[in-house]
């Protein structure tokens, strides 16, 4: 986590750098921030599974580190989350996806 941290800084301190190439500059960058932010996410949802410490209070701590460059709040979509895994494949109670209605 402490090196996804440092290349997210560090990509965004040379960010018009890579803007210098017009459109391949961009994209790049733009794709490494998104994984790196992907990372994020990751380290955050293992907090919301109370795997990334046997602490709750730490989990709290880092899930709302990792969800903030992402803007998501963590409490919000741990909760939301939690009751996607309780209700897990279960049409007409999962909030969290409904499949597309054609009628």
């Amino acid at each position: 986590m402490i090196r996804d941290w440092a290349i997210l800084f560090t990509l965004y301190y040379f960010r018009d750098y890579f803007f210098l190439v017009p459109f391949v500059g961009k994209f790049v960058w733009w794709n490494l921030v998104g994984f790196f932010m992907w990372a994020m996410f990751v380290v955050a949802h293992d907090c919301g599974h109370t795997t990334f410490s046997e602490y709750k209070l730490i989990n709290s701590f880092f899930g709302v580190v990792c969800n903030a460059p992402i803007l998501v709040p963590f409490k919000g979509w741990a909760v939301s989350h939690r009751k996607h895994h309780s209700y897990h494949n279960n049409i007409e109670k999962d909030h969290s996806w409904t499949p597309l209605d054609l009628d």
